[in-house]
């Protein structure tokens, strides 16, 4: 896994959490109502601040070769998932949910 200043570490920094917004208008403006192909938000469930089910977002990024987690939404911690991590969630998921 990539350490705090690798070149991944510093790559992903430069990412903004608005930057997954739909672009697509004129200068790049975002669209208003128009769905980022690669960007989902999920709505699940923190164990650690609470809430009722669904009450935390969870964004959910394609970027580039990278899949970017974040959690709350917020930017302020989100998780890198290469090809290969991304493809062990996939088949774990696959074999808990059936």
């Amino acid at each position: 896994m990539a350490g705090m200043g690798s070149p991944l570490c510093e790559y992903v920094k430069q990412w903004s959490v608005r930057e997954a917004v739909s672009t697509g208008g004129e200068g790049g403006k975002p669209v208003r109502g128009k769905r980022d192909p690669n960007r989902r938000v999920i709505d699940v469930h923190c164990s650690t601040h609470g809430g009722p089910k669904g009450f935390t977002n969870l964004v959910a990024t394609k970027r580039d070769d990278l899949i970017e987690l974040d959690p709350h939404a917020t930017g302020g911690c989100v998780i890198i998932l290469d090809e290969k991590a991304a493809s062990e969630l996939f088949d774990a998921l696959g074999e808990w949910l059936g």
